[in-house]
């Protein structure tokens, strides 16, 4: 409900700006045209002539002042919201007058409804408001030109009335398709400033991410150049095997880890493009993982960190994919080293949570994220920023990569942190 009265709020100050755009062009026109009406005229212009009858002179001269100061009431109201609503109604009021009495001087002397259709049709084009209350000034004016004309005796009624009837239903006929179309257009445009926010917001996310990557592929890039120049330079070759060793060591060790940046980025390109597909099998939980932390000893063996699997039932069998649930184990657990303390612990819970899914929750009791970064690490719109705000060490692209195989499989995702005590990931999947 909050949304369709800020939309409808939005469309009426989208309506009042074309209102007051080409109401201020009409009222010009119309002034001007009343001008020319006078000069046409056979009574001189000047001096000034003032009649009681209805005459083509007087309804000219009264309206020439009368849109030329509804111009100027518009431009002079551009800034106040009040005087910019009286305007907007003095410009319609003066229209529908003016075209009133313009249309009854024309039957009077026998031109026919020329005018009356030009100005219920000028009218219904150039203004938008409420349905209601336009289509029923259109009603009122010509009903109450009917009546008028009724009363003159020497117009044939019965040849004008089916006209005005007509003409009636084709201004409002009119009126709701050009209301229609701006509905459309204002829709058009919130539709095309909110992909060009989510554009300008993606663009930013990805001038921050190319920024962030070009920190990690430097680091590794400048040890493989850095050691290997030292060990090519006559200046500061190393002196024994064992440095060499050493050199060659980190030379590797950063060529494994620009590699290890080059997988995530394609994998998770490959993911998001979806290229890639899931093959499904049967899976007993407790000897895969188990098969997976024996090969995940190596990632924390530096920190002489432990990863401990607790299995709430010895046989709980899942349908997945074997290689991609690997990936998220590895990344999982990745994940929860960076931010285990030397010695730490990280425990892997797996249990059935009673309602046809199954519960792997990877767990550490490191520093923990606050609660302003978890939000945005939570976040399903926006997953390329997450990693940034949780300042994760690394690319951070392993949660990204996480979140979207665990889509892929058609499972779920939560993450708990509190400062100071540790991260804890839980990921479903259906049994």
């Amino acid at each position: 409900m909050l949304n369709y009265m800020k939309q409808r709020q939005e469309f009426k100050l989208f309506a009042d700006g074309i209102n007051t755009q080409k109401q201020k062009v009409l009222s010009l026109v119309m002034a001007t045209v009343c001008i020319l009406l006078l000069i046409d005229n056979e009574i001189p212009v000047f001096p000034l002539h003032f009649e009681e009858e209805l005459t083509y002179y007087n309804i000219s001269l009264v309206f020439s002042f009368a849109f030329f100061a509804v111009w100027l009431l518009i431009i002079l109201s551009s800034n106040y919201f009040i005087l910019r609503q009286v305007s907007t109604w003095s410009s319609i009021l003066t229209g529908f007058l003016f075209m009133h009495f313009i249309s009854y001087l024309e039957i009077l002397n026998g031109h026919g409804l020329t005018a009356l259709a030009l100005g219920t049709i000028t009218m219904s084009v150039v203004v938008s408001s409420n349905y209601l209350t336009l289509i029923s000034l259109i009603i009122v004016n010509n009903f109450i030109l009917y009546l008028r004309i009724e009363q003159l005796p020497e117009v044939v009624m019965s040849s004008y009335k089916m006209s005005i009837f007509a003409l009636t239903a084709l201004s409002i006929v009119v009126f709701i398709i050009i209301e229609n179309q701006r509905r459309e257009m204002f829709l058009t445009q919130q539709k095309l400033a909110k992909k060009v926010d989510e554009l300008n917001k993606a663009l930013d996310v990805k001038s921050v991410f190319f920024g962030h990557m070009s920190h990690e592929l430097r680091t590794p890039l400048n040890a493989i150049i850095g050691f290997s120049e030292m060990i090519l330079s006559g200046a500061y070759r190393p002196r024994s095997e064992e440095k060499i060793k050493e050199y060659v060591g980190l030379i590797h060790a950063g060529g494994t880890h620009l590699l290890s940046i080059v997988n995530d980025i394609l994998d998770s390109s490959k993911l998001e493009a979806g290229q890639v597909e899931a093959t499904l099998e049967q899976l007993e939980l407790k000897d895969t993982l188990e098969n997976y932390l024996l090969e995940l000893g190596s990632i924390t063996l530096d920190k002489k960190q432990s990863v401990r699997l607790v299995m709430e039932s010895e046989n709980i069998i899942i349908n997945t994919d074997r290689r991609l649930l690997k990936q998220i184990i590895f990344n999982l657990v990745s994940n929860a080293q960076k931010f285990s303390s030397i010695g730490g612990l990280i425990e892997i819970l797996v249990k059935n949570n009673g309602s046809n899914w199954i519960d792997i929750i990877v767990k550490d009791y490191g520093k923990g994220m606050e609660a302003e970064q978890l939000e945005i690490i939570k976040a399903e719109n926006n997953p390329s920023n997450s990693h940034f705000v949780a300042g994760a060490e690394g690319t951070g692209l392993g949660i990204i990569i996480v979140k979207q195989i665990v889509k892929l499989l058609n499972g779920k995702i939560n993450f708990f942190s509190t400062p100071g005590v540790g991260t804890e990931i839980k990921i479903s999947f259906p049994i």
